[in-house]
């Protein structure tokens, strides 16, 4: 009965899964498959090499949770292996590689010793269990709502979101190369942290699934699983209580910043961002990675980090990587403040400086600093990397958007655009100011570790500039530390109190909170600025920057301990109430395109076709290239949609986000407002060979085309005139609607 108790979190997390998968349009066998790929190909191999490398897991939930991201490690070098050397057809037979490790285990006594080791000493409360078990579901209800029924599974129609698209062709071109190509653009190489793709591509290839069911559905659940039990386990390991891990994953879930002024969207708070596949698979692959830094940086010797436990180190950074190309940069320099931090408290000891006590910290610096230096060229984007740009995530907020607009027509004084952006970039870092609570705990390597990563990726939010705002995934990347650092500095603080100022701390607190949040909603005012309102926002800032004042100076210690923390509560509440009611409200509410831009039934059928019954190597040419409307310079080439729902390689179809349209953005005499998803095509022959086979085909244009590899043609009347004569040079083989497709004849 016990044994039923604890288990009863997991079945309601487990059913709560598969109902949401089954909802949506996942078939029951499809979730069967996908499952045994996830327990067969990551959790297994994983687990195994966990348990080498750690022979003494303290907790079952710390175990599956880590041995999930090291699965995920180990089923991407596999994949690179099977895939790299045999493209497809060995990729096919992926699913045989998890064999080695049991044969290893089978084989050798001492990883079966570690194997069979006694149970856990460490038990997740069945309270703070079940706790987690609403925060999953709740993160799961909100993947729904946000996302997944937004995303219609074919022959449904909608218009997904153009970068799912994306995400979806690099992962069926992750089933046929690894590294995987530009999907839009054959030949391309792809500069882009792709390793969520490929793990996909895996578990599509072990499961022998439609790529396309796991992307659009299944691979959110485990990782949104494992990175609610990391984060919980992570804060709990920190101030050793369940309740802090509780409060950190609820954070996550939910964002928590500060931000009662409805017209101007918080700005990085939030970090389960399933828009964006790379930034979800990187959290949980960035909080291993500081789970085991975070037993380095408390070393005093090198003697005492374990020789596996680098290996583990070596992996996770890899896996970090080509995860999310934010994640090294924050995480080193957490790593640097943790030496100049250490070698300042050395300095004040008797005796000379030794070096003991640092080198671990130097030399996981060292790994990580030697993975990022070749990363940052092959999985950060090429040319399109960032550039330095003050406050420009304040460019990201509707209110500063509608203001430039009317400052560039000349109905808002250029000084008021300059007062707003000034106070939304004090709101920014008001968002953040809870993990301030943490600044008792700053003895702790592990702390200054967590606060390093979270002022560094604070700081790339302020001064650094992307073209498409992924500036912001810096601080989205590094929100679960700062939740973390907010849960326990609270949790610590609240040790200090006797109960009952405990619990008077927190009912203040709430309703502190609800009361600020009022004010501050008043004073801001409900609607969307122009810039002209600057006082009321000036008032809205000057009374979060009090509160976080008021925090500074109890934290300081000049009141007794109860009252300091009482007042901290107060503060925690007012941040943490008001801003996750009202996400939790807002967040519930998908973006979509307009009704207008909705895939027709004839462009769900024709790409459903060509991903059934075309060889899944064929190179497709296109007439798609625009977001909407026909094909015309300067439009938007974010299309995506006929490589995605197609899984098949395209000649030509969108380059909006290829590296070369980058890079030609940037020469338009540096201007910031050049957009990078409207630029001309940079190989203006190949697109216009494309072209002319739909408007003007001829026998030697076709036959040109199948010697580049192209074998099929994709033709949307949507999208542009289509020759008749075509129909006479190529095979018709589909049409319905406008949408049709033809096979080139073997050229001559």
């Amino acid at each position: 009965m016990r044994s039923a108790v604890r288990w009863a979190p997991v079945a309601t997390a487990v059913v709560g899964s598969v109902l949401a998968a089954l909802v949506t349009g996942v078939l029951p066998v499809d979730l069967l498959r996908f499952s045994f790929a996830t327990l067969w190909s990551v959790l297994l191999p994983g687990i195994v090499v966990l348990r080498w490398a750690r022979p003494a897991p303290a907790s079952l939930a710390g175990e599956v949770a880590t041995g999930f991201v090291v699965g995920l490690g180990l089923q991407l070098i596999a994949w690179g292996g099977f895939v790299g050397i045999g493209g497809l057809e060995a990729g096919r037979w992926l699913a045989l590689y998890p064999a080695m490790f049991v044969i290893a285990a089978a084989l050798s006594p001492a990883l079966r010793a570690r194997l069979h080791r006694p149970g856990y000493c460490v038990q997740v409360p069945v309270a703070a269990a079940w706790a987690l078990c609403a925060l999953y579901l709740l993160a799961i209800a909100r993947l729904w709502a946000t996302v997944l029924q937004r995303t219609p599974l074919p022959p449904g129609r909608g218009r997904w979101y153009q970068d799912l698209y994306w995400h979806l062709s690099i992962s069926a071109e992750s089933r046929r190369s690894a590294p995987p190509g530009v999907p839009q653009v054959t030949g391309e190489p792809l500069f882009y942290h792709w390793f969520a793709n490929a793990h996909m591509a895996a578990d599509s290839l072990v499961g022998r699934l439609d790529v396309l069911v796991v992307a659009a559905r299944l691979w959110y659940v485990p990782v949104y699983a494992v990175t609610i039990v990391l984060t919980y386990l992570l804060a709990t390991r920190l101030i050793r209580s369940p309740w802090a891990g509780v409060l950190a994953a609820g954070l996550v879930v939910v964002p928590s910043g500060v931000n009662p002024i409805r017209w101007i969207s918080a700005v990085g708070t939030e970090s389960l961002i399933p828009q964006s596949p790379s930034q979800v698979f990187g959290l949980p692959v960035m909080l291993a990675l500081i789970g085991t830094l975070a037993g380095v940086v408390t070393a005093t010797r090198w003697s005492e980090v374990p020789p596996r436990e680098w290996a583990l180190l070596v992996l996770f950074a890899a896996l970090s990587a080509g995860a999310k190309s934010s994640i090294l940069p924050t995480v080193l320099a957490g790593l640097l403040l943790v030496l100049v931090v250490a070698w300042w408290r050395q300095r004040d000891e008797p005796g000379p400086i030794t070096a003991s006590a640092v080198t671990p910290i130097f030399v996981a610096s060292a790994v990580v600093l030697g993975v990022l230096l070749p990363a940052s060229r092959l999985l950060a984007g090429g040319s399109s990397g960032s550039t330095l740009g003050l406050l420009t995530a304040a460019d990201q907020t509707a209110a500063l958007q509608q203001a430039t607009r009317l400052e560039r027509a000349g109905t808002v004084d250029t000084a008021d655009l300059v007062t707003l952006a000034t106070l939304i970039g004090l709101l920014i870092a008001a968002q953040f100011a809870a993990a301030l609570l943490a600044w008792p705990l700053r003895r702790d390597p592990r702390v200054v570790l967590l606060a390093g990563c979270s002022v560094a990726g604070f700081a790339a939010l302020l001064v650094v500039h992307h073209p498409g705002g992924s500036q912001l995934y810096f601080m989205r990347g590094v929100m679960p530390l700062v939740a973390i650092l907010t849960a326990g500095g609270a949790v610590h603080l609240l040790r200090r109190c006797p109960r009952p100022v405990a619990g008077r701390a927190a009912a203040v607190g709430i309703a502190a909170g609800l009361a600020a949040w009022a004010g501050v909603s008043l004073a801001a005012g409900g609607r969307q600025g122009d810039g002209t309102g600057t006082t009321r926002l000036a008032l809205a800032v000057f009374a979060l920057l009090i509160c976080a004042a008021v925090t500074v100076y109890f934290l300081g210690g000049h009141r007794p301990r109860w009252c300091g923390a009482a007042v901290v509560v107060a503060v925690l509440f007012a941040v943490v109430v008001p801003s996750s009611t009202d996400a939790a409200r807002t967040t519930l509410h998908a973006v979509r395109a307009p009704g207008a831009l909705t895939l027709s039934a004839a462009q769900i059928a024709g790409t459903t076709w060509l991903r059934q019954h075309t060889v899944e190597t064929d190179v497709v040419a296109t007439n798609v290239h625009c977001y909407s409307g026909t094909t015309r310079p300067g439009c938007d080439s974010r299309a995506f949609w006929v490589t995605g729902l197609g899984e098949r390689r395209s000649y030509v179809e969108s380059w909006g986000y290829t590296d070369q349209a980058q890079a030609t953005a940037k020469q338009f005499t540096g201007a910031r407002h050049v957009n990078y998803a409207r630029v001309p095509f940079f190989d203006q022959d190949r697109l216009q060979r494309n072209d002319a086979a739909f408007t003007a085909p001829t026998q030697q244009l076709l036959d040109q085309l199948y010697r580049a590899g192209v074998r099929v043609l994709f033709a949307d009347d949507d999208a542009g005139p289509v020759s008749p004569g075509l129909a006479l040079l190529a095979s018709p083989i589909f049409r319905e609607d406008g949408v049709s497709i033809y096979r080139l004849n073997r050229a001559r």
